[in-house]
């Protein structure tokens, strides 16, 4: 099976270039400019193994006779057929990714221990996605309802045919280990692609140095501003947009949000021994409004050797674009139907959610550094962090929303879709902030 030894060995090929140029404009001043341009490619086979078509009627043309006299035998006029699509080959996942950035800005100082920097970013992605060979239920159900044709007989052709001759269907014959022509192939599946281009500005500038002398040493201080728009554009194939494959139904979209920050960082020695850390950033997203992040830490060096450090944080994790402005990727998903104890498969669509809010994080750090002097060069240190963070940002599975709603959690039950019968045909995913994660 090709497509399993291409998941132990995936082929990836990639480059990248970079320059960079300064001129020293005065004694205390350098312009520079640099540039970067890396291309990643990478593709894998997968398995063409999806199930399920619409069932068999007692004059499809391919059907076996044995099956036919059977089915005669017992009054049935069509069964339901469940087999795996070997017979469509494999799916051929291409992925090429370029990436371009310049920066331009300017280094300095002012005096003393001061130094500035200010500088412009242009940044852009151009993502290419290409899954060739994806099958296409909607021709395959038509191309595999064949039957005799009326005007050339002992020749297959499909029923919608006889009614819409121009329909362009190919007979496909789903039984026995024939290999199909290459017209019936190119009937029942295609190529979806989606090229999405994320592009990046951001301008920013900074200062440090040291603020006042203290009796253990100097204060120092750091502080800047920024300000990063990022955007999104992404055209998808005209079958995908209307749903026609198995899975990668990707969909055209735009999206873009900006960010402000400023910040301030403060190094404090309090004693020979003692030193302290401060820092705040004040941000602004343009989708979720304003957030504070903090630190503070404490590194304690007691006796030469031996150092230890605490820092305590909150931080954040904002939304990206997928996650905010995502159209509505649609493929299929297996899952079990608690509500009619059976396995079956559903269509799944992942959308974004732009009223996502940060995530964030309280931070605990701790940690030994050992430097011992009858081992010149080594450096030994151990540390301990936990991480908890709330509003995690997170998307539930199928199968879960299922579960919970079986379990009669009603919030989870909105985003299923079923039958007249009852059962479950669709689930409608997008992320969400969730209560809690937690790592130590």
């Amino acid at each position: 099976d090709q497509s399993r030894i291409n998941y132990a060995s995936l082929p990836n090929e990639q480059w990248s270039l970079f320059g960079r140029a300064s001129y020293d404009v005065g004694d205390s001043t350098t312009a520079y400019v640099q540039a970067s341009f890396g291309s990643m490619e990478t593709s894998a086979l997968v398995a063409n193994y999806w199930v399920g078509y619409p069932a068999i009627a007692d004059d499809n043309f391919y059907l076996p006779t044995d099956v036919r006299n059977a089915m005669a035998a017992n009054g049935l006029t069509s069964l339901p057929l469940n087999i795996a699509h070997t017979k469509t080959g494999v799916i051929n996942n291409r992925t090429l990714r370029d990436t371009f950035d310049v920066i331009a800005g300017f280094d300095g100082s002012f005096g003393g221990t001061w130094q500035w920097n200010a500088y412009a970013k242009y940044g852009e992605t151009e993502s290419k996605t290409r899954a060739e060979g994806m099958p296409r239920p909607g021709p395959f159900a038509l191309a595999t309802d064949a039957v005799e044709d009326p005007n050339n007989p002992g020749q297959p052709i499909c029923r919608s045919t006889i009614t819409d001759p121009t329909n362009g269907c190919v007979p496909f014959n789903p039984f026995g280990s024939q290999v199909p022509s290459a017209a019936a192939l190119a009937n029942v599946v295609g190529v979806s692609s989606w090229d999405v281009n994320y592009v990046q500005t951001v301008v920013a500038a900074n200062v440090s140095g040291d603020l006042l002398e203290l009796p253990a040493g100097p204060l120092s201080v750091a502080a800047g501003l920024e300000y990063r728009d990022e955007s999104a554009t992404a055209d998808a194939d005209p079958i995908s947009q209307v749903n026609g494959f198995w899975a990668g139904n990707f969909k055209d979209f735009e999206g873009d949000y900006n960010v402000k920050e400023a910040y301030v960082e403060l190094g404090a020695p309090v004693f020979d021994i003692l030193e302290l850390n401060l820092a705040g950033r004040l941000t602004d997203y343009s989708t979720s409004g304003s957030v504070f992040t903090w630190k503070a830490g404490v590194r304690l060096e007691p006796t030469d050797g031996i150092a230890f450090r605490l820092t305590r944080s909150r931080d954040i994790r904002a939304p990206n674009l997928q996650e905010l402005f995502q159209p509505g990727l649609v493929g299929n998903q297996g899952i079990y139907d608690p509500f009619i104890d059976a396995d079956t498969r559903v269509t799944q669509t992942l959308s974004g959610n732009t009223d996502l809010t940060p995530e964030n994080a309280d931070t605990l750090t701790a940690g030994v550094i050992l430097t011992p002097a009858f081992a010149p060069g080594l450096r030994f240190s151990v540390d301990y962090y936990d991480i908890n963070i709330k509003e995690a940002i997170a998307t539930s599975s199928s199968q879960f929303i299922v579960n919970r709603c079986f379990e009669g959690v009603a919030s989870f039950c909105d985003a299923i879709v079923r039958d007249g019968t009852g059962a479950v045909t669709a689930v409608n995913l997008k992320p969400f902030n969730a209560l809690s994660e937690e790592a130590r």
